[in-house]
């Protein structure tokens, strides 16, 4: 195993060997007993690729469970630990720095849900510098994991110093498309682009050169992706307001065709938002038709956020919602109602406006397909049918909302509610 006296025998192992010491456990060592154990080698003596090794296999650990993650943070912070390894990283941080260790540092760190402070963050951004030491997977890991912790306080040099370090090893060809790995550095790289763009504080711009790989990426490599990366870059292109060529989006339909049938909710609920934010193109016919048929399928395993961004992409994009896929998606709106927030409540509701509600909300004693005049009343509904069950139980849970004075409603909010109660006249 690993000798507390002698560090040089960590980096002496292969990268196989190294991994496999995260699964070794003394047979009657308890988990808390291995921490401790790993915990030892965060020592003075230590160097910075040392220290970024220990973190690296606490966080690995950590993120094995929810159990895991606790137990872990709860070592480290709770007993000082953490503040030990940043006590014993700072003298390092500068001096003993490469791309390997600042990337794995962040990332650890993304792993664990702890964000550095402001002053240690500037100290890593200081090490950093122009970037110039990260290899292309070093470059999107760490600004993944920055993305992830939240750190919003990136600023534009920044950014661009970090897409010209990039841009720099695309043209130097390090890389390759044909190399799935590669691929997978354009996605992380994009998908934090978008979400420190979306979350700064400082309007950051994304860099066009990275975009423009990005989109390359998606047009001409698009065989090379695996489902969450093909939803993922849709949906990161489509948040920056990227609009994809009908070239673009045809070059999707193919491997699509062939993820369908194993997308996950998240998938496909990105593939719809991605969709209905660039507005301009449908999937052909057969396309559609199977995405339906996955969502039907899946619904069931739909959380809150899933089964409002769904019908409001299907709402923006005016699609059809067959009868099928209507009554999946209402029986697992009454299965978590009590769990939408106001603003996902008044969001259904814009949606199923758009998506002519008076038809979805049927008439007496019928299940949700026989349309209801414009304007007729709510009384009109069968309160034991699905769409009059669907009606009432949203109506009680946004008025617990309008009578919840410790949080009060938005405008927007309303606007959304009034704008679908009134458009199916239901009052």
């Amino acid at each position: 195993g690993i000798r507390p006296n002698k560090p040089t025998a960590w980096t002496s192992r292969t990268r196989d060997e190294r991994g496999l010491l995260l699964d070794r456990r003394a047979p009657s060592a308890s988990d808390q007993e291995w921490l401790e154990q790993v915990c030892r080698y965060i020592q003075p003596a230590s160097n910075a690729h040392h220290l970024t090794q220990a973190l690296t296999l606490l966080s690995n650990y950590s993120a094995r469970s929810p159990k895991g993650r606790a137990e872990v943070r709860a070592l480290l912070v709770d007993a000082g630990l953490l503040q030990r390894w940043w006590e014993l990283m700072d003298v390092h941080l500068i001096h003993e720095s490469s791309g390997f260790v600042l990337s794995k540092v962040m990332h650890s760190l993304a792993l664990l849900d702890e964000p550095p402070s402001r002053a240690r963050l500037d100290a890593w951004l200081a090490a950093a510098g122009d970037f110039s030491m990260f290899k292309a997977h070093e470059l999107s890991s760490a600004l993944y994991s920055i993305a992830r912790l939240g750190l919003d306080i990136i600023e534009q040099p920044v950014l661009d110093a970090w897409a010209a370090r990039l841009m720099q090893l695309a043209r130097a060809d390090e890389i390759k498309f044909s190399s799935h790995f590669r691929l997978q550095v354009v996605c992380n790289s994009l998908f934090a682009i978008e979400k420190l763009v979306s979350s700064s504080h400082n309007k950051l711009s994304p860099p066009k050169d990275v975009i423009n790989l990005a989109t390359h990426a998606l047009r001409f490599h698009v065989a090379g992706l695996k489902r969450a990366e093909l939803s993922g870059l849709l949906l990161s292109l489509s948040k920056l307001n990227i609009l994809l060529s009908e070239d673009t989006w045809a070059s999707v339909d193919r491997p699509l065709a062939r993820f369908i049938q194993h997308m996950e909710p998240i998938e496909l609920v990105s593939i719809y938002s991605a969709l209905s934010l660039q507005s301009s193109y449908h999937f052909p016919k057969a396309t559609e038709l199977r995405l339906q048929a996955r969502v039907e399928e899946t619904l069931h395993r739909f959380d809150t956020n899933a089964l409002t961004i769904y019908l409001h992409s299907l709402a923006t994009l005016q699609f059809d919602f067959p009868l099928g896929v209507w009554k999946a998606w209402a029986a697992r709106f009454l299965e978590l109602h009590k769990e939408l927030s106001a603003l996902e409540l008044s969001l259904l509701m814009w949606a199923l406006a758009r998506l002519n509600f008076p038809a979805l909300f049927g008439a007496p004693d019928r299940a949700g397909d026989a349309p209801l005049e414009a304007g007729a009343s709510a009384r009109a509904l069968d309160v034991n049918s699905l769409s009059g069950k669907v009606y009432a139980t949203w109506k009680e849970a946004f008025e617990l909302f309008l009578r919840d004075t410790s949080r009060p409603v938005g405008a927007v909010v309303l606007a959304n509610a009034i704008y679908g109660v009134a458009r199916g006249g239901l009052g």
